[in-house]
């Protein structure tokens, strides 16, 4: 493997790739948070209540109705889809790269950190999108229960979050034990 990865062609460093991609998916996490902190506002404080024929989850309503267990359904499966999706296309971007290698070509640094960019940022966004959907679903039902999948999607949000480590796996996954160039 090539030592220390140097700077890529455009001059930026790897390590400025990372970091970069780093701020991105904090940022998702942080705005997943602040969002999360609105709604249990907006619920503690009665601002959101769930009143009569609303979909339950409320002060005395008792178990959800069809709309709110449709809506945790819903949620459920788009949280696995999404984290089985996830891995999948993880696995599809090293094939890819590493018939690329196994002919021949040469794959440099910049192109490694490219596709590793490119990969947890659609990574990071299939995750956040089910815990932003948990999230609604809380303010919509009152169902503090769901808070669950807020939390399953910042776990995999942490899953995905990149470091030198991560990408050094990546990149020995993609070009094999001889590294890249």
């Amino acid at each position: 493997m090539a030592q220390g990865y140097g700077s890529t062609t455009s001059g930026q460093p790897s390590s400025g790739v990372i970091r970069t991609s780093q701020i991105l998916v904090g940022a998702l996490m942080m705005g997943l948070l602040m969002f999360s902190g609105v709604v249990v506002y907006l619920r503690l404080s009665g601002s959101l209540s769930t009143t009569g024929r609303g979909i339950a989850g409320g002060p005395g309503s008792g178990l959800p109705d069809a709309t709110a267990i449709l809506l945790i359904g819903v949620m459920t499966g788009l949280t696995v889809v999404t984290a089985i999706v996830g891995f999948l296309l993880r696995s599809v971007v090293v094939r890819v790269v590493r018939k690329k290698v196994e002919s021949g070509e040469t794959v440099e640094q910049p192109v490694l950190l490219l596709r590793y960019q490119t990969l947890t940022i659609a990574r990071a966004a299939l995750a956040e999108a089910p815990a932003l959907l948990a999230t609604v679903i809380v303010m919509l039902t009152g169902n503090w229960l769901v808070f669950i999948g807020t939390g399953v999607g910042m776990l995999m949000l942490l899953v995905v979050m990149p470091s030198r480590g991560k990408f050094d796996v990546f990149v020995r996954a993609a070009t094999g034990p001889g590294g890249y160039g």
